[in-house]
């Protein structure tokens, strides 16, 4: 085992942080540090030397996330994948970009995205950093179900997954990340399902809504239409930010999850992340009492077995590779 990666969730809050006029639920009115979703993917020669990192991979860089970045300590970020075109999700680049610059970062960041995310998010919010300027952003598109490898020496491998995040949001993906090696204890998969409310095209057995967008895939099981690529999911990450179905938002509830994503997919680990509940009638739940409300659920369901957990603002997952 030559390396380390840290997954680190940098962010987990819905894309407003808190609700402009509410002052009574638990989100709005903690002063905690919030950032909407985003994570770090770190590698390292060893885990104890923390000047042994040699990348730091970020996917979204929006509200919040360089402030968390800095909290923790985090070195320079080489990479970055957005998952769409929503400013939110790339707001923070200009103040990475540029204080990465000042202070002995690198002066040009890759930026991974599909073609339409790119022309919707990034190029139309920072034109002058894909126009030749130095500091500059490097645009490198993705191709659906194409693996994107990165030669980092863990063999990482990053899959985006057409989403459907509503049509102000064209070509938005999920990420399946893998790396490690194959068929041994260091092999790695996680599903970064930062925002969506199925995948395109949607399958007949997910609920069927007028508000839904897409064409049914003809197949009722994922596996059927993604083969290998939701086989064998270590951590399973997603967008759960209302309880009950809430389609008109463009987001995935926890209810529909657990119906539907989880079973299918069937991961060693679930990660709730992007919960609001503003929109749910009993309104916005606790981190804890919508962990009881998950484990009551699973309970009633006959899931009981299924690891499912709300995610935390700066939350750490580390392996061995």
């Amino acid at each position: 085992m030559n390396s380390t990666v840290l997954f680190r969730m940098n962010g987990v809050a819905p894309g407003f942080l808190r609700e402009y006029g509410c002052r009574n639920c638990s989100q709005c009115s903690s002063e905690k540090p919030q950032a909407h979703i985003s994570a770090s993917l770190l590698i390292k020669n060893s885990w104890r030397q923390r000047r042994s990192l040699r990348y730091h991979i970020l996917f979204d860089c929006g509200m919040g996330a360089i402030d968390s970045l800095i909290d923790f300590g985090a070195p320079p970020v080489d990479f970055v994948f957005i998952s769409h075109g929503h400013p939110y999700h790339s707001l923070g680049l200009d103040r990475l970009v540029w204080g990465q610059v000042r202070h002995g970062g690198p002066q040009q960041i890759s930026v991974y995205c599909t073609k339409e995310t790119m022309e919707t998010g990034p190029q139309r919010i920072y034109p002058w950093f894909f126009e030749g300027s130095k500091p500059k952003l490097v645009a490198e598109s993705v191709e659906m179900r194409i693996p994107k490898c990165l030669d980092l020496g863990i063999n990482l491998c990053i899959t985006p997954v057409s989403a459907y995040q509503g049509l102000s949001a064209p070509g938005a993906v999920i990420w399946v990340v893998e790396f490690g090696h194959r068929d041994s204890e260091t092999y790695h998969k996680f599903v970064l399902g930062w925002e969506f409310i199925h995948f395109i095209p949607r399958f007949p057995k997910e609920e069927e809504d007028s508000s839904y967008q897409g064409e049914m895939s003809g197949v009722e099981h994922l596996h059927e239409a993604y083969e290998e690529l939701f086989k064998n999911v270590e951590e399973l990450f997603f967008d759960g930010n209302t309880i009950t179905s809430r389609p008109e938002t463009h987001h995935m509830s926890i209810e529909n999850a657990l119906y539907f994503l989880i079973p299918e997919i069937n991961p060693k680990r679930t990660w709730i992340v992007h919960y609001s509940g503003h929109e749910d009638p009993e309104g916005p739940l606790s981190d804890e009492q919508l962990q009881n409300w998950v484990d009551r659920t699973k309970l009633n369901q006959g899931m009981v077995d299924t690891d499912i957990h709300v995610a935390k603002h700066g939350m750490l997952l580390a392996y061995d590779v």
